[in-house]
């Protein structure tokens, strides 16, 4: 019998990295995701003959654990649907923001952890050299707490429900 080798989509890479970067153990990314451990373990499977695909469907519940979002890519052709796929980073500062607070489990953040989180992201965003969020980033740059107070509590952290 003859096992022919199957191409690791974008989608696939995307999410098995963001799986190792994550530091979670498989059994945390199955509790919180709700994809069994049995199906996260097949799908990191390095032996191509025991490697399983995902579902869109779990890819989509992995990819809001992880703090990814799905995107449709119109230029690349996927066989069934003219289509695919990719997981990616969101690139809005308020977006990043609530991929990361659903990763965490939708905490009840009080306005101080609100802050830290928004400096945490402004702080990826200085490492990716991009800056989505210009009067945050000058506000921070300035130590101007009052605005960024103001700013943070502008994002009704309370109501992405």
């Amino acid at each position: 019998m003859v096992i022919r080798q199957r191409k690791i989509s974008q989608l696939e890479t995307t999410i098995i990295e963001a799986i190792e970067e994550s530091g979670l153990t498989q059994k945390e990314l199955a509790a919180k995701s709700s994809v069994s451990q049995g199906l996260i373990s097949l799908f990191l499977e390095r032996d191509i003959t025991k490697r399983r695909t995902i579902t869109m469907p779990v890819a989509d519940r992995l990819c809001t654990t992880l703090g990814l979002v799905l995107k449709f890519s119109p230029g690349q052709p996927n066989l069934k649907k003219g289509i695919a796929m990719k997981a990616e980073k969101p690139k809005s500062f308020r977006g990043r923001i609530i991929a990361e607070w659903k990763k965490l489990g939708k905490p009840n953040w009080n306005l101080r952890e609100q802050i830290g989180m928004s400096l945490l992201i402004d702080f990826d965003f200085r490492i990716e050299g991009s800056n989505p969020a210009e009067e945050f980033r000058k506000a921070v740059d300035a130590k101007d707490y009052g605005y960024i107070k103001q700013w943070v509590g502008g994002l009704k952290f309370k109501t992405w429900e």
